[in-house]
């Protein structure tokens, strides 16, 4: 199971290639991570096993439900492979990284079984909307359900 934290910047080329911080994915980086389509604008990546566990948390959904259909629906419509290539470089397609605004400087963000891909910019407004709360947040937490 993955173990992704902190926060980190790195430059994506022109041809969608983001160097992998070592601190953030380890020595031992694998041929390939899996996206899906993240929260508030993100792209969610995750290394393969606990990818299947995702998977698995949607295939118990239920699938009767209309609202909960459409987002396994977009969840799974947005699945991919990311291969890493020789030089420990996530690759992306193209289409995904504009579709995540994915240019320039990218945060790459640690977020326990998974680590998301952010353009800087929007992860700047994403914490200039919450920063002030940090603490209201904190006292709202509760465990989740297994």
């Amino acid at each position: 199971m993955g173990n992704f934290f902190g926060h980190y910047e790195r430059i994506i080329d022109e041809k969608c290639r983001l160097p992998l911080p070592p601190k953030l994915v380890g020595k031992d980086v694998p041929a390939a991570f899996y996206a899906l389509k993240g929260l508030d604008g993100c792209l969610s990546v995750y290394p393969k096993e606990d990818f299947e566990r995702e998977l698995e948390r949607l295939r118990r959904v239920d699938y009767a439900d209309p609202r909960k259909r459409a987002y396994v629906r977009l969840a799974l419509d947005s699945a991919l492979e990311l291969p890493v290539d020789g030089r420990g470089r996530l690759v992306i397609p193209r289409e995904v990284a504009n579709a995540h605004a994915l240019s320039g400087t990218i945060v790459l963000l640690g977020a326990l079984d998974h680590f998301e891909l952010w353009a800087k910019e929007g992860y700047e407004k994403y914490l200039a909307s919450y920063a002030s709360s940090y603490e209201e947040l904190a006292t709202s937490l509760g465990e989740k359900e297994n």
